[in-house]
């Protein structure tokens, strides 16, 4: 069986929880894409501006679903 695992591409941290938010209960995994501006043009993570304290409630955030 072909399982199909939706991407986010998270603009920052509140578009990653809403983006969650929407698939939450229907699919059980999602693929969260990191854009680091280093293999692609644009670059998304960190895209906080708290530190290492906000990138570590983001990763636990990841980590809990």
């Amino acid at each position: 069986m072909i399982e199909i695992i939706p991407a986010i591409l998270p603009k920052n941290y509140e578009d990653l929880k809403n983006k969650i938010a929407l698939v939450r209960g229907i699919v059980p995994v999602v693929q969260i894409d990191i854009c680091d501006g280093i293999f692609v043009p644009s670059k998304t993570w960190p895209f906080s501006t708290g530190g290492a304290e906000e990138e570590r409630k983001i990763l636990f955030f990841i980590l809990k679903l």
